[in-house]
């Protein structure tokens, strides 16, 4: 059935093309109403002989897919917002309880799922309140069987972890005793994000006994949001040039300050947490000396308000100190 699922689904991507005329969209429309069909299918066989709850998890948000795709293919939105809320919900829980060799199947599978998710958001005219995993709890269904099946993976699956508190209130920023308005949605979505992101790391940290490594890793995640809010406020400030209003002009700048410090204070932090590991295994290989090297010499270039000259200084101390410690 999954092998039949996948063959449709294959067969209606290949025909896709820029020249679409109405018999090609509808055979189109044809082979993906199949694939829906074989992926039922095989849904409602996992439920039947009582499968493991993350394969029928699984199985479902991989015909939501489906079914999400046929019904925006036919430009039935309502239809579409509601699979692919199913399959965003689904994907986000078995995400936050993944381990880390599964870890990247769920994350790719969830932003394959995202833009045609935002797009029925938008043409359904549904204000952008809170961030897509928000759009998706909103509009999933009421099906008890999937509520039951998603809170044994996490008992808080549907809860709102910060929907109705932070996200309803985050409308400016306090930075150094001056508050910047949040006047652009752009702006709100990405800040939206990192906010995910840092509460996704909190629970994977609980959920598991992560090493630094993984930690590290995770941190990353949390740096790339923060690097796509910096970079949005960036182009923001370009667009609006000389013409802007001084202080729309200087809100945007604060905005900007606040993202930029955020996302040195994370790196510095996730390159702390690899040092203290390295530290812990000082003397056992060259090649952990210069990582422990590398390391410190990032921590303090990444200063900003340190000039070249002194972070090579400092740079040259930290080697030095390292060095003495060598195993001859």
């Amino acid at each position: 059935m999954l092998f039949s699922a996948e063959r449709a689904w294959s067969q209606s991507a290949s025909l896709k093309s820029d020249n679409m005329h109405q018999r090609k969209r509808h055979h189109i429309s044809r082979r993906l109403r199949k694939a829906v069909h074989h992926a039922e299918n095989l849904s409602n066989l996992l439920d039947s002989v009582n499968a493991d709850t993350q394969i029928r998890l699984e199985s479902r948000a991989y015909k939501a897919t489906l079914a999400g795709q046929s019904a925006f293919e036919a430009k039935r939105w309502d239809i579409a917002l509601r699979e692919y809320s199913i399959a965003k919900v689904i994907l986000d829980v078995l995400l936050s309880k993944a381990d880390e060799n599964t870890r990247s199947v769920y994350k790719e599978a969830s932003a394959t799922v995202d833009p045609s998710l935002r797009y029925c958001g938008y043409q359904l005219q549904i204000g952008s309140q809170g961030d897509i995993l928000s759009l998706a709890r909103t509009h999933i269904p009421k099906d008890s069987t999937l509520i039951k099946l998603l809170e044994e993976i996490n008992p808080a699956a549907l809860q709102s972890r910060q929907d109705s508190t932070a996200r309803a209130g985050i409308t400016s920023i306090q930075w150094r005793s001056r508050t910047a308005p949040l006047e652009y949605p752009e702006i709100v979505v990405s800040l939206l994000k990192v906010q995910d992101t840092q509460t996704g790391f909190h629970e994977r940290v609980a959920s598991f006994d992560l090493s630094a490594t993984e930690k590290a890793s995770a941190m990353d995640e949390i740096l790339n949001a923060w690097a796509e809010t910096e970079d949005t406020v960036r182009r923001i400030i370009d667009e609006s040039g000389v013409a802007a209003r001084q202080d729309k002009e200087q809100s945007l700048q604060i905005i900007l300050t606040y993202v930029s410090f955020h996302f040195i204070a994370t790196r510095v932090q996730r390159d702390i947490l690899l040092v203290k590991d390295l530290e812990k295994r000082r003397g056992v290989k060259m090649t952990v000396l210069k990582d422990l090297v590398r390391l410190h010499d990032s921590i303090i270039q990444v200063n900003p308000s340190s000039d070249l000259l002194t972070s090579r200084v400092f740079s040259r101390f930290t080697i030095y100190r390292v060095l003495p410690r060598i195993p001859n």
